[in-house]
C-alpha cells in the first residue's frame, strides 16, 4: 500500500482493542495484554478509527494489487466497531466478552514460536488481568441475550476445571498456577454475577435485514440480494439429495471393534487418512500443497459449549517461521464403552472421516491457509473472509468427490454435510433478517436434518447468532468460486485454462472477499502504451 504508515496505525490501534487477535495472528507486542471491553474504551478505540479513516480517504493505489489493499482496510475500519456498536455486543452478549478472554489464553498457550519462559511470564500477566476484565464487563451488562448468557456460562464452568488441569500445583511455575488459581477464582465470581443477570435476560432478537445487507456489502463486497442466496441454499440441499441418492448403504461394513480398539487407534487411523488424502491431491495435481506441519488436538473445554464439530486454526500470520496449524476435534473417550468402540471403529472401517479432512486440511483450510501466507500484504494477514475461507473448504468437498477421492470408500458424509451445508443459509438468513425465532430455527433444522433430542441443534444456532453471516457462507462461498471458475476458464479458453492453475492463483491472493479476488483474477493486463 502506498500509506504503510496508516496501516501499522490501524494495527496498533486494531490490536490494543482486540491483544487476543494479535496472538492469534502473531503479530508482536501486544501478548501481555488481555481484551478489555468497556464502552469507554470502545469510544477512544472508535474516535481514533475516525481519524485514520479521514486520512485513508487522501489515498492513492498505484495499481490494482494496492486498490484492493486500500479496500480491504476500509472494510476493516468499518467492522472493527460493528459489533461492539451497531448490535451493542458490550452491553448485550456475554459470550463476546468470555469467548475473548478465554481466546487471549488460549491463542498464548497454542503459540509455539515463543519461548517456553516467556510464553509463561505473558501467561502469568493475562490471567493476572481475568479479575479486572470479567468486572468490568458484567458491570457493562444491560439486558443480556438469554442463549448467549447461557453459553457464555457454559464456557466460564468448562473453563474452571480446564484451567485448573492446565496449571496444576506443582507441575508448572508457581507465579503461573497462582495466577491461574486467581483466574479460576475470578470466573467463579463472574458466574455468579452472570447467573443472576439470567433471570432478567431477555430472548435473542435479529438485527434486521439491512444491517444484514451492510455486513454483506460491507464484510464480502456481495450485493444485498437475498433471493439469489436462497436459491443457492436451495440449489445446495437439491444437489444433496441427489447425490445421496447415489449411496448404497449395502457396501457399509459393520464389524465389531476388536477388544484392543481405543482412541490411540483413532487418531492413528486419522493420521494415516490425512496423508492418504495428501497424496491424492498431490498426485492428481489439483494445488500446490506447501510445507506446513498439522498438529491435530482436542476442541478446547471452552469452545465445546458451542463447536461441536471440527475446526482448523491457521498458523501466526505475521510469524515467519514454523508454519504449523491446529486441526481441532471433539474429544474421543479413553474409556469406550462397547457401544462407543463400534462406533468410533466403524468410521475407521469405511474411513468415514475424509470428507472432514479434505474441508479441514488438504486441500481446505490447512493449504488454502499455507498459501494466504506467503502474499506479501499486511492487511491481508488480517483478514480470514468466511466466504472465500468456509466458501474455498466447502468447494474442495466437492472437487475431491467429482476427482474420485471416494470411489473406493463410499462415504454418506459428503451429500450429508452437503444438506447441512444448504439448510444453514436458510438459518443465517433466518435468525438474522427476522423470519425466523430461536425456536422456529431450532424446529426447522431438527426437521431438516432429521434431528430430534440432541443439544447440539441449539448450539449451532447460538454459534451463528454470534457470527452473523459466517453459516450462509459455505454454500454461497461454494457457489461463488464455481462461477469464477467458468468466468476464468472462458477468459483462458478452452485450451489455456488449468484447474491447478487457477486453484494456485485463486488462493494466492489471500483470505480475501472473492469479488475482490475476481478482480485481480480477470484484470486485463495494461497495454505497452499505458
Amino acid at each position: 500500500m502506498t500509506g504503510k504508515p496508516i496501516l501499522q496505525d490501524f494495527f496498533h490501534l486494531y490490536f490494543s482493542f482486540n491483544p487476543h487477535a494479535a496472538t492469534e495472528r502473531g503479530y508482536p507486542g501486544f501478548d501481555d495484554r488481555a481484551p478489555h471491553f468497556t464502552r469507554q474504551n470502545f469510544n477512544d478505540f472508535k474516535s481514533a478509527l475516525s481519524k485514520l479513516e479521514e486520512r485513508l480517504g487522501s489515498e492513492k493505489p498505484r495499481d490494482i494489487d494496492e486498490q484492493i489493499d486500500c479496500l480491504l482496510l476500509r472494510s476493516a475500519i468499518k467492522l472493527s466497531t460493528f459489533f461492539a456498536d451497531s448490535l451493542d455486543w458490550i452491553r448485550t452478549n456475554p459470550l463476546f466478552h468470555v469467548k475473548s478472554l478465554l481466546e487471549s489464553i488460549e491463542e498464548l498457550d497454542l503459540r509455539e514460536d515463543i519461548p517456553e519462559t516467556k510464553k509463561d511470564e505473558f501467561l502469568q500477566k493475562r490471567l493476572l488481568q481475568v479479575a479486572v476484565f470479567l468486572q468490568d464487563a458484567c458491570n457493562e451488562l444491560r439486558d443480556p441475550v438469554d442463549c448467549l448468557t447461557d453459553a457464555a456460562l457454559e464456557m466460564i464452568d468448562a473453563s474452571i476445571i480446564d484451567l485448573g488441569e492446565r496449571y496444576p500445583k506443582g507441575k508448572c511455575p508457581a507465579p503461573l498456577h497462582e495466577a491461574g488459581e486467581a483466574a479460576r477464582h475470578s470466573l467463579g465470581k463472574a458466574h455468579e454475577r452472570l447467573t443472576r443477570l439470567r433471570s432478567d435476560a431477555r430472548p435473542f432478537a435479529p438485527m434486521g435485514e439491512e444491517r444484514y445487507r451492510w455486513l454483506l456489502r460491507s464484510l464480502h463486497f456481495l450485493d444485498d440480494d437475498l433471493s439469489r442466496y436462497r436459491q443457492i441454499g436451495e440449489e445446495t440441499i437439491q444437489e444433496a439429495r441427489r447425490l445421496g441418492a447415489g449411496f448404497d448403504a449395502s457396501g457399509v461394513r459393520e464389524d465389531p471393534a476388536p477388544p484392543d480398539f481405543g482412541a490411540d487407534q483413532f487418531w492413528e487411523y486419522l493420521r494415516e487418512e490425512m496423508e492418504h488424502v495428501r497424496n491424492f491431491v498431490i498426485e492428481n495435481r489439483l494445488v500446490s500443497v506447501p510445507d506446513g506441519e498439522v498438529r491435530i488436538r482436542e476442541t478446547p473445554p471452552y469452545l465445546q459449549p458451542i463447536l461441536g464439530g471440527a475446526s482448523y486454526q491457521p498458523p501466526p500470520a505475521f510469524f515467519s517461521g514454523a508454519r504449523t496449524g491446529q486441526f481441532f476435534l471433539p474429544p474421543v473417550p479413553h474409556e469406550m464403552t462397547r457401544a462407543q468402540k463400534n462406533y468410533y471403529h466403524k468410521i475407521v472401517l469405511n474411513r468415514w472421516r475424509r470428507n472432514l479432512i479434505v474441508h479441514e486440511v488438504y486441500p481446505g483450510h490447512h493449504v488454502q491457509f499455507l498459501h494466504a501466507l506467503a502474499h506479501p500484504s499486511g492487511i491481508r494477514k488480517l483478514h480470514d473472509n468466511d466466504m472465500m475461507v468456509e466458501g474455498w473448504a466447502f468447494y474442495c468437498e466437492h472437487l475431491l468427490y467429482e476427482t474420485g477421492l471416494f470411489d473406493e470408500a463410499p462415504s454418506p458424509r459428503p451429500a450429508m454435510n452437503q444438506h447441512f451445508r444448504g439448510v444453514r443459509v436458510f438459518v443465517d438468513l433466518g435468525i438474522h433478517t427476522g423470519e425466523m425465532d430461536f425456536a422456529g430455527a431450532e424446529r426447522y433444522m431438527r426437521e431438516m436434518l432429521s434431528v430430534k433430542t440432541s443439544d447440539w441443534v441449539p448450539r449451532e444456532i447460538v454459534r451463528y447468532i454470534n457470527e452473523p453471516t459466517q453459516a450462509l457462507s459455505y454454500a454461497v462461498g461454494r457457489q461463488m468460486i464455481l462461477d469464477l471458475r467458468k468466468e476464468y476458464r472462458d477468459a483462458k479458453g478452452e485450451s489455456g485454462f488449468s484447474l491447478f492453475e487457477f486453484h494456485n492463483r485463486f488462493l494466492s491472493e489471500g483470505s480475501i472477499p472473492i469479488p475482490l479476488i475476481r478482480r485481480k483474477l480477470l484484470a486485463r493486463p495494461a497495454s505497452a502504451d499505458s
